[in-house]
Protein backbone atom coordinates (compact mmCIF):
# COMPACT_ATOMS: atom_id res chain seq x y z
CA UNK A 1 0.00 0.00 0.00
CA UNK A 2 1.61 3.44 -1.14
CA UNK A 3 2.69 5.41 2.22
CA UNK A 4 0.10 8.28 1.51
CA UNK A 5 -2.49 5.67 0.88
CA UNK A 6 -1.63 4.77 4.47
CA UNK A 7 -1.17 7.87 6.12
CA UNK A 8 -4.67 9.25 4.78
CA UNK A 9 -6.51 5.65 6.13
CA UNK A 10 -4.52 6.45 9.38
CA UNK A 11 -5.87 10.28 9.66
CA UNK A 12 -9.16 8.92 9.07
CA UNK A 13 -9.20 6.35 11.37
CA UNK A 14 -7.64 8.43 14.01
CA UNK A 15 -9.88 11.55 14.14
CA UNK A 16 -12.64 8.62 15.42
CA UNK A 17 -9.83 6.94 17.86
CA UNK A 18 -8.63 9.73 19.40
CA UNK A 19 -11.31 11.63 21.08
CA UNK A 20 -12.42 8.93 23.53
CA UNK A 21 -8.80 8.05 23.65
CA UNK A 22 -7.66 11.14 25.22
CA UNK A 23 -10.55 11.82 27.22
CA UNK A 24 -8.99 8.49 29.51
CA UNK A 25 -6.16 10.46 29.62
CA UNK A 26 -5.50 12.46 33.43
CA UNK A 27 -6.03 15.94 32.59
CA UNK A 28 -2.76 17.23 34.01
CA UNK A 29 -0.89 13.92 32.78
CA UNK A 30 2.90 15.12 31.67
CA UNK A 31 6.03 14.35 30.87
CA UNK A 32 7.71 16.61 33.25
CA UNK A 33 7.96 18.99 35.26
CA UNK A 34 5.71 22.14 34.06
CA UNK A 35 8.92 23.95 33.88
CA UNK A 36 10.25 21.90 31.23
CA UNK A 37 6.57 21.74 29.37
CA UNK A 38 7.03 22.59 25.65
CA UNK A 39 4.59 25.00 24.11
CA UNK A 40 2.82 21.68 22.65
CA UNK A 41 2.75 19.78 25.59
CA UNK A 42 1.30 23.02 27.33
CA UNK A 43 -1.55 23.26 24.26
CA UNK A 44 -2.06 19.67 24.79
CA UNK A 45 -2.59 19.60 28.32
CA UNK A 46 -5.18 22.34 27.95
CA UNK A 47 -7.58 20.10 25.33
CA UNK A 48 -7.21 17.69 28.57
CA UNK A 49 -8.66 20.12 30.76
CA UNK A 50 -11.39 20.69 28.48
CA UNK A 51 -12.13 17.41 28.39
CA UNK A 52 -12.43 17.67 31.82
CA UNK A 53 -14.53 20.76 31.78
CA UNK A 54 -11.82 22.64 33.81
CA UNK A 55 -12.27 25.48 31.85
CA UNK A 56 -10.13 28.10 34.29
CA UNK A 57 -7.53 25.25 33.78
CA UNK A 58 -7.47 25.30 30.08
CA UNK A 59 -7.28 29.17 30.13
CA UNK A 60 -4.00 28.74 32.38
CA UNK A 61 -2.59 25.79 29.91
CA UNK A 62 -3.43 27.73 26.92
CA UNK A 63 -1.97 30.86 27.83
CA UNK A 64 1.45 28.91 28.53
CA UNK A 65 1.83 27.01 25.39
CA UNK A 66 0.52 30.99 23.28
CA UNK A 67 3.48 32.86 25.88
CA UNK A 68 6.36 30.36 24.06
CA UNK A 69 4.28 29.86 20.26
CA UNK A 70 2.12 33.53 20.13
CA UNK A 71 2.21 33.02 16.01
CA UNK A 72 -0.71 30.33 15.94
CA UNK A 73 -4.57 32.13 15.16
CA UNK A 74 -5.52 28.27 16.32
CA UNK A 75 -4.59 28.57 19.56
CA UNK A 76 -5.77 31.46 20.34
CA UNK A 77 -9.28 30.20 19.13
CA UNK A 78 -9.04 27.39 21.69
CA UNK A 79 -7.90 30.19 24.38
CA UNK A 80 -11.08 32.22 23.32
CA UNK A 81 -13.15 29.21 23.26
CA UNK A 82 -11.95 28.24 26.72
CA UNK A 83 -12.36 32.06 28.12
CA UNK A 84 -16.21 32.47 26.74
CA UNK A 85 -16.75 28.93 28.62
CA UNK A 86 -15.49 30.19 32.02
CA UNK A 87 -17.85 32.98 31.83
CA UNK A 88 -14.97 35.48 30.98
CA UNK A 89 -16.37 37.21 27.72
CA UNK A 90 -13.90 40.29 27.45
CA UNK A 91 -11.21 37.53 27.58
CA UNK A 92 -12.54 35.35 25.17
CA UNK A 93 -13.29 39.10 22.61
CA UNK A 94 -8.99 39.74 23.85
CA UNK A 95 -8.25 35.94 22.46
CA UNK A 96 -10.61 35.96 19.15
CA UNK A 97 -9.36 39.59 18.15
CA UNK A 98 -5.80 38.19 18.39
CA UNK A 99 -7.09 35.21 16.26
CA UNK A 100 -8.34 37.34 13.31
CA UNK A 101 -5.20 39.39 13.52
CA UNK A 102 -3.36 36.14 12.63
CA UNK A 103 -5.58 35.30 10.08
CA UNK A 104 -8.01 37.94 8.94
CA UNK A 105 -9.18 35.54 6.43
CA UNK A 106 -11.16 32.70 8.73
CA UNK A 107 -14.68 33.04 8.23
CA UNK A 108 -15.50 30.94 11.52
CA UNK A 109 -13.44 32.96 13.75
CA UNK A 110 -15.46 36.31 12.59
CA UNK A 111 -18.67 34.36 13.42
CA UNK A 112 -17.02 33.54 17.01
CA UNK A 113 -16.05 36.73 17.87
CA UNK A 114 -19.59 38.30 16.12
CA UNK A 115 -21.15 35.56 19.22
CA UNK A 116 -19.23 36.88 21.69
CA UNK A 117 -19.92 40.70 20.69
CA UNK A 118 -22.92 39.92 21.04
CA UNK A 119 -23.23 40.32 24.84
CA UNK A 120 -20.90 42.98 25.19
CA UNK A 121 -19.79 44.53 21.75
CA UNK A 122 -21.59 47.36 19.55
CA UNK A 123 -24.24 46.47 17.52
CA UNK A 124 -22.58 48.11 14.25
CA UNK A 125 -19.28 45.95 14.97
CA UNK A 126 -21.41 42.70 15.73
CA UNK A 127 -22.60 43.35 12.30
CA UNK A 128 -19.50 43.83 10.39
CA UNK A 129 -18.16 40.83 11.85
CA UNK A 130 -21.23 38.73 10.92
CA UNK A 131 -21.05 40.59 7.19
CA UNK A 132 -17.42 39.53 7.27
CA UNK A 133 -18.23 35.88 8.47
CA UNK A 134 -20.92 35.63 5.46
CA UNK A 135 -18.21 37.37 2.73
CA UNK A 136 -15.33 34.93 3.32
CA UNK A 137 -17.98 31.38 3.44
CA UNK A 138 -19.67 32.07 0.57
CA UNK A 139 -19.80 28.93 -1.68
CA UNK A 140 -18.99 26.73 1.58
CA UNK A 141 -21.67 24.81 3.24
CA UNK A 142 -19.57 24.82 6.41
CA UNK A 143 -21.40 28.23 6.85
CA UNK A 144 -24.70 27.74 5.36
CA UNK A 145 -26.16 28.44 8.83
CA UNK A 146 -24.63 31.57 9.35
CA UNK A 147 -27.25 33.57 7.45
CA UNK A 148 -29.83 32.38 9.91
CA UNK A 149 -27.83 32.96 12.96
CA UNK A 150 -27.03 36.46 11.62
CA UNK A 151 -30.49 37.15 11.51
CA UNK A 152 -31.46 35.58 14.53
CA UNK A 153 -29.06 38.58 15.78
CA UNK A 154 -30.74 41.39 13.63
CA UNK A 155 -34.18 39.91 14.61
CA UNK A 156 -33.67 40.28 18.37
CA UNK A 157 -32.31 43.72 17.84
CA UNK A 158 -35.21 45.09 16.14
CA UNK A 159 -33.90 44.87 12.41
CA UNK A 160 -35.92 42.62 9.56
CA UNK A 161 -34.14 39.62 7.99
CA UNK A 162 -31.31 39.87 5.30
CA UNK A 163 -30.06 38.04 2.81
CA UNK A 164 -26.30 36.61 2.46
CA UNK A 165 -26.00 38.84 -1.32
CA UNK A 166 -27.37 42.04 0.77
CA UNK A 167 -24.95 41.20 3.60
CA UNK A 168 -21.79 40.47 1.41
CA UNK A 169 -23.17 44.19 -0.22
CA UNK A 170 -23.36 45.77 2.72
CA UNK A 171 -19.83 44.80 3.41
CA UNK A 172 -18.32 45.29 0.46
CA UNK A 173 -19.94 48.81 0.46
CA UNK A 174 -17.71 49.39 3.76
CA UNK A 175 -14.95 48.25 2.32
CA UNK A 176 -13.77 49.74 -0.67
CA UNK A 177 -11.33 52.31 0.44
CA UNK A 178 -9.23 49.83 1.82
CA UNK A 179 -8.02 49.47 -1.24
CA UNK A 180 -7.69 53.17 -2.26
CA UNK A 181 -5.60 53.14 1.24
CA UNK A 182 -3.50 50.37 0.05
CA UNK A 183 0.17 51.26 -0.48
CA UNK A 184 1.68 51.27 -4.10
CA UNK A 185 1.19 47.92 -6.04
CA UNK A 186 4.03 45.82 -6.74
CA UNK A 187 4.99 45.03 -10.21
CA UNK A 188 4.44 42.07 -11.36
CA UNK A 189 8.25 40.99 -11.41
CA UNK A 190 8.18 42.73 -7.26
CA UNK A 191 5.67 40.19 -6.81
CA UNK A 192 6.69 37.30 -7.95
CA UNK A 193 9.83 37.92 -6.69
CA UNK A 194 8.75 38.45 -3.11
CA UNK A 195 6.09 35.20 -3.61
CA UNK A 196 8.93 32.96 -4.44
CA UNK A 197 11.24 34.71 -0.81
CA UNK A 198 8.24 33.93 0.92
CA UNK A 199 7.49 30.30 -0.26
CA UNK A 200 11.65 29.36 -0.04
CA UNK A 201 10.80 30.87 3.99
CA UNK A 202 7.55 28.78 4.17
CA UNK A 203 9.61 25.87 3.00
CA UNK A 204 12.57 26.51 5.73
CA UNK A 205 10.30 27.13 8.74
CA UNK A 206 8.49 23.78 7.73
CA UNK A 207 11.80 21.86 7.98
CA UNK A 208 12.68 23.51 10.83
CA UNK A 209 9.15 22.21 12.72
CA UNK A 210 8.06 26.12 13.09
CA UNK A 211 4.69 25.04 11.38
CA UNK A 212 2.44 27.90 12.47
CA UNK A 213 5.09 30.49 10.79
CA UNK A 214 5.53 28.57 7.92
CA UNK A 215 1.46 29.02 7.77
CA UNK A 216 2.16 32.67 7.88
CA UNK A 217 4.22 32.90 4.95
CA UNK A 218 2.25 30.86 2.45
CA UNK A 219 -0.74 32.77 3.47
CA UNK A 220 1.39 36.42 2.89
CA UNK A 221 2.51 34.58 -0.68
CA UNK A 222 -1.41 34.20 -1.65
CA UNK A 223 -2.26 37.69 -0.35
CA UNK A 224 -0.15 38.77 -2.93
CA UNK A 225 -1.32 37.22 -6.13
CA UNK A 226 -4.68 35.84 -5.16
CA UNK A 227 -5.40 34.59 -8.26
CA UNK A 228 -2.69 31.83 -8.36
CA UNK A 229 -4.38 28.82 -7.16
CA UNK A 230 -0.99 26.93 -6.63
CA UNK A 231 -0.37 29.64 -3.81
CA UNK A 232 -3.74 28.57 -2.23
CA UNK A 233 -3.08 24.49 -2.67
CA UNK A 234 0.24 25.77 -0.58
CA UNK A 235 -1.59 26.69 2.41
CA UNK A 236 -3.72 23.77 2.64
CA UNK A 237 -1.06 20.91 1.32
CA UNK A 238 1.35 22.23 4.52
CA UNK A 239 -1.44 22.17 6.95
CA UNK A 240 -2.19 18.17 5.66
CA UNK A 241 0.97 17.40 5.47
CA UNK A 242 1.56 18.73 8.86
CA UNK A 243 -1.16 17.47 10.51
CA UNK A 244 -2.92 20.82 11.29
CA UNK A 245 -6.44 20.03 10.29
CA UNK A 246 -9.34 22.96 10.16
CA UNK A 247 -11.61 24.90 8.38
CA UNK A 248 -8.85 27.12 6.48
CA UNK A 249 -6.93 24.06 5.57
CA UNK A 250 -10.32 22.90 3.09
CA UNK A 251 -11.28 26.54 2.35
CA UNK A 252 -7.45 27.22 1.03
CA UNK A 253 -7.62 23.99 -1.27
CA UNK A 254 -11.41 24.81 -2.48
CA UNK A 255 -10.12 28.24 -3.35
CA UNK A 256 -7.43 25.86 -5.64
CA UNK A 257 -10.01 23.92 -7.24
CA UNK A 258 -11.70 26.79 -8.14
CA UNK A 259 -9.46 28.85 -9.68
CA UNK A 260 -8.27 25.50 -11.14
CA UNK A 261 -10.82 22.96 -11.56
CA UNK A 262 -8.65 21.09 -14.53
CA UNK A 263 -5.79 19.96 -11.93
CA UNK A 264 -6.38 16.57 -10.59
CA UNK A 265 -3.73 17.05 -7.39
CA UNK A 266 -5.86 19.82 -6.44
CA UNK A 267 -8.93 17.93 -5.94
CA UNK A 268 -7.48 15.06 -4.72
CA UNK A 269 -6.31 17.11 -2.08
CA UNK A 270 -9.26 18.57 -1.31
CA UNK A 271 -10.96 15.05 -0.72
CA UNK A 272 -8.06 14.33 1.76
CA UNK A 273 -8.82 17.65 3.71
CA UNK A 274 -12.53 16.57 3.82
CA UNK A 275 -12.39 13.48 5.10
CA UNK A 276 -10.29 14.57 7.60
CA UNK A 277 -13.36 16.49 8.80
CA UNK A 278 -15.28 13.73 8.20
CA UNK A 279 -17.32 15.04 5.46
CA UNK A 280 -17.33 12.21 3.46
CA UNK A 281 -20.02 12.85 0.89
CA UNK A 282 -17.66 15.63 -0.37
CA UNK A 283 -14.97 13.74 0.04
CA UNK A 284 -16.05 11.00 -2.57
CA UNK A 285 -17.53 13.61 -4.64
CA UNK A 286 -13.57 15.53 -4.34
CA UNK A 287 -11.48 12.21 -4.97
CA UNK A 288 -13.88 10.94 -8.34
CA UNK A 289 -12.88 14.27 -9.89
CA UNK A 290 -9.87 13.54 -9.28
CA UNK A 291 -9.90 10.29 -11.05
CA UNK A 292 -11.89 11.82 -13.96
CA UNK A 293 -8.93 13.82 -14.68
CA UNK A 294 -6.23 12.11 -14.07
CA UNK A 295 -6.62 8.13 -13.06
CA UNK A 296 -3.89 6.35 -10.69
CA UNK A 297 -4.23 3.34 -8.57
CA UNK A 298 -3.55 5.97 -5.28
CA UNK A 299 -6.53 7.83 -6.38
CA UNK A 300 -9.07 4.51 -6.98
CA UNK A 301 -7.53 3.83 -3.28
CA UNK A 302 -8.17 6.87 -1.96
CA UNK A 303 -11.75 6.99 -3.49
CA UNK A 304 -12.56 3.56 -1.28
CA UNK A 305 -11.43 4.73 1.83
CA UNK A 306 -13.48 8.21 1.49
CA UNK A 307 -16.66 5.52 0.95
CA UNK A 308 -15.75 3.26 3.53
CA UNK A 309 -14.42 5.91 6.36
CA UNK A 310 -17.63 6.27 8.15
CA UNK A 311 -18.23 2.37 8.40
CA UNK A 312 -14.53 2.50 9.67
CA UNK A 313 -14.75 5.22 12.27
CA UNK A 314 -17.76 3.09 14.13
CA UNK A 315 -16.00 0.09 14.47
CA UNK A 316 -12.21 2.32 15.56
CA UNK A 317 -13.80 2.74 19.19
CA UNK A 318 -13.13 -1.08 20.06
CA UNK A 319 -10.05 -2.18 22.19
CA UNK A 320 -8.60 -3.90 19.22
CA UNK A 321 -8.68 -0.82 16.72
CA UNK A 322 -6.91 1.43 19.46
CA UNK A 323 -3.95 -1.11 18.80
CA UNK A 324 -3.82 -0.69 15.44
CA UNK A 325 -0.12 0.48 14.70
CA UNK A 326 -0.37 3.27 12.43
CA UNK A 327 -2.67 5.03 15.16
CA UNK A 328 0.22 5.53 17.70
CA UNK A 329 1.91 8.56 18.28
CA UNK A 330 -0.03 10.38 15.84
CA UNK A 331 -0.94 14.29 16.42
CA UNK A 332 -4.69 15.65 15.88
CA UNK A 333 -5.62 19.20 16.34
CA UNK A 334 -8.91 18.45 18.34
CA UNK A 335 -10.15 21.36 17.69
CA UNK A 336 -14.45 22.37 17.95
CA UNK A 337 -14.88 22.32 14.25
CA UNK A 338 -15.24 19.19 14.52
CA UNK A 339 -18.75 19.31 15.90
CA UNK A 340 -19.63 22.48 14.04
Amino acid sequence: MPHRVAVVLALCLAASIIMPHQAAISADATNGPSSERTAREWYDLGIARVLNSNYAGAVEAYTKAIELNPGDFQWWRSLGDAQRNAGNHAGAVAAYRKMLALNPKFAFGCKLLAAELGTTGSREEVIRCFEEALFLGQGDTFFASDIDDYNGYRQSIGLASTTVADAVTNRNRRTPSVAAAAPKRLSKAEAQAQIQALLAEARQLTSAGEHSKSFGKYRDAAALDPTRAELHAAIGKAKLDSAYYDQEMVAELREAVRLDPGKAAYHEYLGNALSLMRQYPQAIAAQREAIRLEPTAERFALLGMAQSAPAIGRRASSPIARQLPWTRGMRISMQPWATH
